[in-house]
């Protein structure tokens, strides 16, 4: 699975740092992908599910099992667009929650605007919520954004 946009391509566009997340819907992820710094936003990008689906469909056809409402339900997730947040544009982030047994470490980003974004942070796709290794990701979003959110004027 990958996000829905190759990073490497926004190689000349002040890329700093990326991290895996997730959309936090009350305190369960909604759905994962990346969170990607870049000098002027932080990108979210959804991780690209739609390879997966069709094999999973497969599988259910194959085995005769229905599953055609849980693929509709999983496919809308998987054609979420990239959610794109100027610097400037951002009010606050900060640390809303610890590593839990059933989330990681959470940050809620809200806009100047009033748009409020929960998000999970993971240190990789291989670490378990209580992971201290989430912890240190988690952090280091935080410290990473704040140093490049622009000064007010």
């Amino acid at each position: 699975m990958a996000p829905t946009y190759d990073e490497s391509a926004l190689a000349g566009t002040g890329v700093i740092a990326s991290w895996q997340a997730s959309i936090l819907r009350g305190s369960f992820a909604s759905f994962g992908g990346r969170l990607v710094l870049t000098d002027k936003a932080l990108i979210f990008s959804p991780l690209d599910l739609e390879g997966t689906l069709q094999v999973i469909n497969l599988v259910l056809k194959a085995v005769e099992l229905p599953g055609e409402q849980v693929i509709s339900e999983l496919a809308s997730s998987a054609k979420k667009a990239p959610i794109s947040i100027a610097l400037n544009n951002i009010a606050s982030l900060e640390l809303t929650g610890g590593s839990r047994l059933l989330t990681p470490p959470s940050v809620r980003l809200t806009t100047k605007v009033g748009s409020v974004y929960d998000f999970g942070v993971l240190a990789g796709i291989g670490f378990p919520n209580l992971s201290t290794k989430n912890e240190a990701a988690a952090a280091d979003l935080l410290h990473q954004v704040h140093a490049h959110i622009p000064a007010a004027t």
